[in-house]
């Protein structure tokens, strides 16, 4: 079975929909290091809570029956679509009362193309 091809209007949408960008405020390349850090982070807290369990009751040799859950847990970036529907409303945040929406960004850059190619 063949897939629908999908229009660039759909693309658009789709990728405004599926796309993520970094909000947290960090660089986005640390994530590589901090998200497996800090999920290890979590996983010794546990670790060392059952010890904790274990020493206290010496007599009983078995694994606490209720363990507690790693309290870390990761949280996805923002959309695409909502990061640049921010970034549009952060201008008339900052007292410009003209600033464009993003759609209106990328059809002032679409038509500002097929004016360039009529041009040549």
């Amino acid at each position: 079975m063949k897939k629908r091809r999908l229009s660039p209007q759909e693309k658009k949408a789709y990728s405004y929909a599926k796309d993520r960008r970094n909000d947290y405020g960090e660089n986005d390349k640390s994530s590589r290091k901090n998200i497996p850090l800090s999920k290890a982070r979590a996983q010794r807290a546990v670790r060392r809570s059952d010890k904790s369990t274990l020493r206290s009751n010496p007599l009983s040799d078995a694994i606490p029956e209720k363990r507690q859950k790693p309290a870390w847990k990761k949280c996805p970036d923002l959309a695409l679509g909502a990061d640049l529907e921010f970034k549009g409303q952060r201008g008339a945040w900052d007292g410009v009362q003209d600033y464009p929406s993003p759609n209106e960004m990328v059809r002032r850059r679409i038509k500002r193309l097929e004016s360039k190619k009529k041009a040549r």
